[in-house]
């Protein structure tokens, strides 16, 4: 091999090898095991938005501070989740537990955004939440 196919790969003592980058851009997307440096763990972290570069929109937001973040649930209004979801709309915003829910039922009250669970939704012709009937 010649050096210059060399400079992009670091070789680690278990001789794996990790590409720094695959394009002279140096995309997120190619870098499987990718070093990070240890950070402050009181050191809050903004959240990251990846955009699908297939589909050029945003399709996940994922949250690495854990604690707290900029986006409250639409349906709960907890600001703490590992995952923020995408709801019915274009401005509505879900965390994890919401989102799953409302993925799987695709039901939800019109009139306070509220996604039931099962049980709530089940046998019930009002919402639990600001009683308001489905």
């Amino acid at each position: 091999m010649s050096d210059d196919s060399n400079k992009n790969v670091e070789v680690r003592k278990r001789k794996r090898k990790f590409y720094k980058e695959c394009c002279a851009e140096g995309c997120d997307f190619s870098e499987p095991f990718k070093m990070v440096p240890q950070k402050n763990v009181n050191q809050k972290e903004e959240v990251k938005i990846i955009k699908n570069p297939i589909f050029e929109e945003v399709s996940r937001r994922i949250c690495k501070d854990k604690k707290r973040s900029n986006f409250n649930c639409t349906s709960c209004n907890t600001g703490i989740t590992f995952y923020w979801r995408d709801g019915w709309d274009s401005n509505i915003i879900l965390c994890n537990k919401c989102g799953l829910r409302f993925e799987k039922g695709r039901f939800y009250c019109k009139k306070c955004s509220y996604v039931p669970k099962k049980k709530e939704k089940d046998g019930k012709k009002c919402c639990s939440k600001c009683l308001y009937e489905w």
